[in-house]
């Protein structure tokens, strides 16, 4: 941990840039890592774009299912049954 510390402290923008990229940490374990720690409040900020790329992934992904699921694209009922059981598995798991 101590070893953590001092990384952050001298590295901070990198290191925080790169677990923001990250799917495996969740936002909410990293935040509360980042103010045990001395990172610098600029660095902690300026690593948050870290956060756009997945954010922008995931909108891309519910723009293009609900495209799949409207009636003028198409009229595959199968396709739409299945676009719309995949986004409830994907919502439930969270």
């Amino acid at each position: 941990m101590l070893m953590s510390i001092t990384a952050l402290q001298s590295n901070g923008l990198k290191i925080m840039v790169l677990l923001r990229l990250s799917p495996l940490i969740p936002y909410n374990a990293l935040d509360y890592m980042s103010g045990i720690t001395a990172i610098p409040l600029w660095a902690y900020t300026v690593a948050l774009v870290g956060i756009l790329p997945g954010s922008i992934s995931l909108c891309f992904i519910g723009a293009s299912a609900s495209s799949l699921t409207d009636n003028s694209a198409t009229e595959n009922k199968t396709l739409k049954i299945v676009t719309i059981v995949a986004g409830v598995g994907f919502a439930a798991g969270g």
